[in-house]
Order: structure tokens, then sequence, then C-alpha cells
């Protein structure tokens, strides 16, 4: 009976330290402003969220890389800056909720940015990684440039045909842009 007590107790506590630590950051923001965004390598989804703040929700496995985190939101009248740093090399994630009225600028060096449920211009550079953005309507999707740079030196197999990096995408597309790079 003691055995069975104690593999009951020494699972309990291996689920609850295998269980994500979550944090949060926000800040007021008004929609139809221009967002910036900073973020340190990982899994970021961006998504429409409340009208009037931005909120980053960010996730660690343990307390100590939960605090090394730093995850900031300027905000003025009508742009943000919003910046993620010192995350953990080991599959960090973190949401990104902004008004779904937003034009958005995100710059990463390696990991994948999902985008959905935001309307409003995007610049969106990943050196490493995947992009995927989710059109909310796309039927009034305007013309698409999608710009394919490469880091690396020597030639890679890329996703998209150098055709495909230089001209716009058909208004026609499907609901949501996938880009790969590796």
């Amino acid at each position: 009976m003691r055995a069975i007590c104690l593999l009951l107790l020494t699972s309990s506590l291996a689920s609850a330290q295998q269980k994500p630590l979550e944090a949060q950051v926000q800040e007021k923001f008004s929609p139809g402003g221009f967002i910036r965004l900073h973020l340190s390598p990982g899994g970021y989804t961006i998504t429409g969220g409340e009208a009037n703040a931005i909120l980053i929700t960010y996730t660690a496995k343990n307390p100590e890389a939960l605090k090394r985190v730093k995850a900031r939101i300027r905000t003025s009248a009508t742009t943000a800056d919003v910046s993620v740093s010192d995350a953990p090399h080991n599959n960090f994630q973190a949401t990104i909720e902004v008004p779904p009225m937003s034009d958005l600028r995100a710059r990463m060096l390696a990991g994948e940015i999902v985008i959905d449920g935001v309307e409003g211009n995007k610049d969106v550079e990943v050196d490493y990684g995947r992009i995927e953005i989710k059109i909310p309507k796309p039927q009034e999707l305007g013309s698409v440039m999608p710009r394919c740079a490469r880091a690396a030196s020597k030639p890679q197999p890329s996703m998209f045909p150098r055709e495909a990096c230089s001209a716009p995408l058909n208004k026609k597309a499907e609901g949501s842009i996938d880009c790969m790079r590796t």
C-alpha cells in the first residue's frame, strides 16, 4: 500500500513539473495602429484579440526559464513596439494578441510565425523558418508580393520557384499564404 501511494505521489509530481508555466504582459493599444514585433527565436502565433489591447502570453518548462524571458510592450498613440528576448532555446512558444485591425511588421532570426485573424498590412521576415499568414477575408485581398531572400551562402532548394517570389499572388488564392525556407 505504501509503494502505491509513493508511486502516485511521484507520478503526480512529475506531471506537475512537466506542465509548462505561463506568464503574460498586456498594454492598452488603439485599433488601426502600426505594431513592430522584435522576436527572439521560437514559435509565435499572432492573432486578432481584444480590440483595445496587446497581450503576450508565453510558456516555459521551468520557473528559471520563465524569469529569463523579457517580454515588453511599448505603446504610443498610433504605434507599438513588442519585443520578446532571452527566450529558452528549446521549444519556446508565445501567443501575441493584437487589435484585429492592425498593421504588423515582424522580424525574427529563426522559428515559426503564424498570423491569424489580423486585418491590415503585414511585413514579416524570418531568416530561417516558417511563415504562415491566414487571410481573414481573401476576397478583399489586394496584391501580395512575397519576397524570398536567402540567408545561406550556398544555394538551397526553395519551396517557391524564383518566379513565385517576383510575381503577385492570385487574388483568388486560398485563405492563407504559407512560406517555408530552409
